[in-house]
């Protein structure tokens, strides 16, 4: 066994865990606001789930005209809206958007 065999592996361990840190890292939560029977509001839920992410599902409903504006500054007029880690990132043409970005950093 030559040198380079030893420093192979503690090599490859540092890469593993660089990797699973970097690329595997995983929101601790994705927030979907929505309404029922709503195709987008699906699609949102799909792909949370798809990816492996935690989501919670909570009706708009649930909060007030003043709520939402203390929350994200204006009261949405579509479903869904969805937090990821607590930051607002929009629809599901917003969310999709940002997993594609997600997606093409870790290339």
């Amino acid at each position: 066994m030559g040198k380079g065999s030893k420093r192979r592996k503690e090599d490859s361990q540092k890469f593993r865990d660089s990797y699973d840190a970097i690329f595997r890292k995983k929101p601790v939560k994705v927030d979907i606001y929505s309404i029922p029977d709503c195709m987008h509001c699906d699609t949102v839920r799909n792909l949370t789930f798809m990816k492996g992410y935690t989501y919670i599902d909570h009706e708009m409903m649930d909060l007030t005209s003043k709520e939402w504006i203390a929350k994200i500054g204006f009261v949405p007029k579509t479903a869904p809206q969805v937090f990821v880690d607590d930051k607002y990132v929009g629809g599901c043409t917003e969310f999709i958007t940002a997993m594609r970005d997600v997606e093409n950093r870790r290339i």
